[in-house]
């Protein structure tokens, strides 16, 4: 690999690293806010209602910091496509 191709893998597993880890403290803090207790049923249920869009956000908000937003992008539309289909809207 050259270093160009390496460099670019690291800083695509800072960006997902770093959108994971906020996406933990920011899930807690919206299901705090709407008083959803932990190991509840509504816990489980709202969870990857609260983790995916969050997620996706500060995806491409880290990327935009790290410089590599247009290909976070791409690949969003790509995942966006692909739930727009799954869901019938294609």
């Amino acid at each position: 690999m050259d270093k160009r191709k390496i460099t670019d893998l690291i800083f695509v597993i800072v960006v997902f690293a770093c959108a994971g880890m906020t996406t933990v403290y920011v899930s807690d803090f919206v299901l705090s806010l709407l008083r959803i207790e932990r190991w509840t049923l509504a816990y489980f249920a709202l969870i990857p209602f609260v983790i995916m869009p969050s997620h996706n956000i500060l995806l491409l908000f880290y990327a935009l910091i790290f410089g590599r937003f247009s290909y976070f992008w791409e690949r969003e539309k790509k995942f966006l496509r692909k739930i727009q289909c799954a869901v019938g809207l294609c």
